[in-house]
């Protein structure tokens, strides 16, 4: 991938996940993202009692983890409207065309992982950061 201001390459890998099953947010400061199992763990017990994860439900999820989530260490603020940025100029990314869609964001089943960005994972997992990307050669 490259930034569009500074021209610079970087690489990056693709988490999967479960959209709408594993609440993520990035940094506003950094590609650095919150990624954790109590908070997949909270949305899969509030489904046994509710059933599928409607737009309410997760819009209530992303609004507590704003509201608790300390800001990562290098002071910037975990947001759900934030996406990753290029490690050079810090351009983010715009976010589905920049434009904010509780419907599309809280779905979402992909994370961009930026080389160099930590993934901090909570209380369950180690957070790591994402140190070199390999490249797979192409079939």
């Amino acid at each position: 991938m490259q930034s569009p201001i500074c021209e610079t390459a970087f690489r990056y890998t693709i988490l999967n996940i479960r959209g709408g099953f594993e609440p993520f947010l990035y940094s506003d400061a950094t590609s650095d993202f919150v990624l954790r199992n109590e908070d997949a763990e909270a949305i899969a017990l509030m489904l046994r009692q509710e059933g599928m994860p409607t737009t309410a439900l997760l819009r209530g999820v992303y609004q507590q983890l704003e509201a608790i989530l300390e800001s990562c260490p290098n002071g910037g603020k975990f947001s759900r409207w934030t996406n990753f940025k290029c490690p050079r100029c810090n351009y983010e990314f715009p976010y589905n065309r920049n434009i904010a869609f509780e419907e599309t964001r809280y779905y979402e089943p992909k994370i961009i992982w930026i080389e160099g960005a930590t993934a901090y994972r909570g209380e369950t997992a180690p957070s790591n950061r994402l140190a070199r990307v390999v490249l797979q050669p192409r079939r």
